[in-house]
């Protein structure tokens, strides 16, 4: 088969999507997810194939591409439901005397792979930022049935809103400390890598 500079060879890991990386194995994949940074500087719509690469064992298949999607940032419902919470978030600031320019925001039901922490800024009254947020492994949590919990020591994420405080640091990782600030995340005063 000739495909010439018309495809595109892309690493398969695993992912959060369920059976991601197995589908590929099987060569009965629908979906193949790039990342933030498109791995190819030709146009999407120049490429027709596309081969998947195993780390440690090759290529195999070649796929046929059919339709290319490109996401950008949250989509307008997501964006609305932030800029709703941003209000309530600012009041709570006022309230407490915390921080009025800068609030972070976390949407766990957005899958990991695509960036779901965003900063808002008060001032401009926008997102200004956004990345990726891992999900704690503790309590059998999985993408599809995340788990949450407050008790120190489970290894979970909990919700609920969190004040950032001291920050440490050295010349290789930066952390802060987060504080819970609602009944049901109060015992929550960890250190978050950045």
């Amino acid at each position: 088969m000739e495909v010439g500079d018309r495809v595109l060879v892309g690493l398969v890991r695993e992912s959060s999507r369920k059976n991601y990386l197995k589908k590929f194995e099987e060569g009965v994949a629908d979906l193949y997810y790039t990342g933030p940074l498109f791995p190819t500087s030709k146009s999407l719509h120049d490429l027709h194939y596309f081969i998947p690469y195993f780390k440690g064992k090759g290529i195999r298949d070649v796929y046929e591409i059919k339709r290319v999607r490109t996401i950008k940032g949250i989509d307008r419902r997501e964006y609305k439901t932030i800029e709703a919470r941003a209000e309530k978030a600012l009041a709570f600031a006022r309230r407490h005397n915390m921080n009025e320019h800068y609030a972070l925001f976390v949407d766990y039901s957005i899958p990991s792979g695509t960036p779901r922490l965003f900063v808002w800024d008060f001032h401009q009254k926008k997102i200004v930022a956004s990345t990726y947020v891992m999900h704690g492994p503790g309590g059998g949590s999985t993408a599809e049935r995340p788990v949450f919990s407050n008790k120190p020591g489970s290894e979970c994420s909990a919700l609920g809103r969190f004040l950032v405080t001291k920050e440490h640091g050295n010349t290789l990782k930066r952390s802060f400390r987060i504080k819970g600030m609602d009944l049901d995340n109060q015992s929550a005063y960890t250190m978050v890598g950045v």
